[in-house]
């Protein structure tokens, strides 16, 4: 039997959005192409994908300011913070400054930023200090 790359409970959170956002389980399906083993780190890079097309296309939305929230509520739980700020946060950050780099993107990661709660935003901050610069306006 394979060791899954994360808890079952970051999987559970992940099932969990998915429920709450009939957007984010659409999207979900597509990046699962293939089937097989779940994992956490691809599961995480979708969800910043989604988070970043809402702040993008519909940022006064009731699914942003659900999802931030949401986000938030897992920074205060015992989810595996590695996986919320290496996997989520450092997803966002990489594909939101990538994006905004090649112009595919007008938001920068530091709009995404202000979005979410200062716990979030705190794990964010240590994803800078550990790079040792910020992406927030790239």
């Amino acid at each position: 039997m394979a060791t899954p790359d994360y808890p079952d409970e970051v999987l559970g959170f992940i099932d969990h959005l998915r429920e709450r956002f009939p957007d984010f389980d659409r999207r979900w399906h597509s990046d699962q192409l293939g089937g097989g083993e779940r994992l956490a780190y691809v599961e995480a890079g979708t969800l910043a994908m989604y988070l970043a097309d809402l702040m993008e296309f519909d940022p006064e939305s009731d699914a942003l300011r659900s999802l931030s929230q949401e986000i938030e509520k897992a920074f205060a739980s015992e989810l595996d913070k590695d996986w919320l700020v290496v996997g989520l946060l450092e997803s966002i950050q990489n594909m939101v400054a990538n994006d905004h780099i090649d112009g595919s993107r007008s938001i920068t990661p530091g709009d995404v930023k202000r979005h979410l709660g200062p716990l979030a935003q705190a794990g964010w901050a240590t994803l800078d200090e550990s790079w040792g610069n910020s992406v927030d306006d790239m």
